[in-house]
């Protein structure tokens, strides 16, 4: 893999669409873009359709328009930086230190890259997900 380049797109789609426009005019070649969040990797999505051009297309964040792109065949992934989990974790954590219960001093949430293979748990409105115990990710 080489780099070719890297500019901020400031977590913004249309920064990140005129960037990915500044790039492919400066390369004849780009066969793939990894955008820090899903509306960098939309922006540079636009810009290739925009310009007749493909690459694989990778975001952050796993935002119900990337799962939704992700299903269309049209971003290859995004990677899960899961709010959701993360308030269902921290209420239950606050609500342990508030009864003076026991909490962990650290908890790390495995990665999760969202593809084709493993989308429809993203893929359902975020009233209808269950919350994660604390018991099931904490050792």
């Amino acid at each position: 893999m080489k780099l070719l380049a890297s500019q901020p797109g400031n977590y913004q789609r249309l920064q990140a669409l005129q960037v990915m426009e500044n790039l492919m005019q400066s390369f004849p070649q780009i066969d793939g873009v990894l955008a820090a969040n899903d509306p960098m990797a939309v922006g540079a999505l636009e810009a290739l359709e925009g310009a007749n051009r493909k690459a694989l297309v990778v975001g952050i964040n796993g935002s119900k328009e990337a799962v939704e792109l992700i299903k269309a065949g049209t971003l290859l992934a995004s990677g899960d930086f899961n709010g959701f989990i993360q308030g269902c974790l921290g209420t239950e954590i606050a609500i342990r230190n508030l009864r003076r219960q026991p909490t962990p001093r650290e908890l790390i949430l495995k990665p999760v890259v969202i593809d084709q293979t493993n989308y429809q748990p993203y893929d359902l409105p975020v009233e209808q997900r269950q919350c994660p115990s604390l018991g099931s990710v904490a050792p």
